[in-house]
């Protein structure tokens, strides 16, 4: 489901498809059952101040996520030490 700020911010093109920013998706799995989409939040602002979050897909209790950014090839930017170290 698209929410408002990403229809706003896609780009359409010419034949008027809704064209979303690639590269700027994140799924996170194994989320503990007292988390909430504000937690999930916080975390990626602590890793990375400048992300901006279009919508986060979450239900309180699920043990995964999908998390979009507003921005081209943003998910890159967003990334934990540990991942960084591993070469992800």
């Amino acid at each position: 489901m698209l929410t408002n700020h990403v229809i706003l911010q896609a780009k359409k093109t010419e034949d008027e498809n809704i064209v979303l920013p690639t590269k700027s998706t994140l799924s996170i799995k194994d989320i503990p059952g007292d988390v909430t989409r504000e937690d999930i939040k916080s975390a990626i602002l602590a890793v990375c101040e400048s992300a901006k979050i279009a919508f986060i897909d979450f239900d309180k209790g699920s043990v995964e996520a999908t998390i979009r950014l507003s921005e081209q090839d943003s998910a890159a930017t967003v990334r934990t030490p540990r991942e960084s170290r591993r070469g992800r």
